[in-house]
């Protein structure tokens, strides 16, 4: 009798574990779809500068080219007197909750490569619409830590 009430637990143990994993797994899977396709929602191109379109003879402009197939661009350009200097990077991008994890596999700036790089940034956007996403990311430079705000990017057209 013993060996059956340890084989009915035992039995009973690995159910309960089955059905706890599956539920487990299929809430992560919905994740992106319960907060608004937040990964549906960032494919496109988002340009921030001087105007509503990316201009490289622009003062100052960015854009980022977010891809369905996840991998993702960014340009920016910066022209004024006193400096100047054109960055370039290609590489994939994924969203864990808000977080955008962009894992840059080419970087170019002034036409040198610098290598690769992890670029980590909340998505902070209005509940509908095209205007106003920013990027939050958080840094820590020479014992300092902060964040900084990178924005607003409007969507193109």
């Amino acid at each position: 009798m013993k060996k059956q009430i340890k084989l009915m637990s035992l039995f009973l143990s690995i159910m309960v574990s089955i059905f706890a994993l599956s539920a487990c797994g299929d809430d992560d899977n919905n994740k992106d779809e319960e907060e608004g396709g937040i990964k549906d929602r960032i494919v496109g191109i988002w340009v921030w500068g001087e105007s509503t379109a990316f201009s490289p003879s622009a003062h100052h402009a960015a854009r980022y080219i977010f891809r369905s197939n996840g991998k993702c661009e960014y340009e920016e350009h910066w022209n004024d007197s006193d400096y100047s200097s054109h960055t370039k990077k290609s590489g994939t991008f994924s969203i864990n909750n808000i977080k955008l994890i962009m894992n840059w596999t080419s970087v170019t700036v002034d036409g040198k490569e610098q290598g690769t790089e992890l670029d980590e940034a909340d998505i902070m956007y209005p509940e509908s619409g095209d205007t106003g996403m920013f990027l939050k990311r958080y840094y820590t430079v020479d014992g300092r830590t902060g964040w900084s705000e990178e924005g607003p990017f409007t969507k193109a057209k």
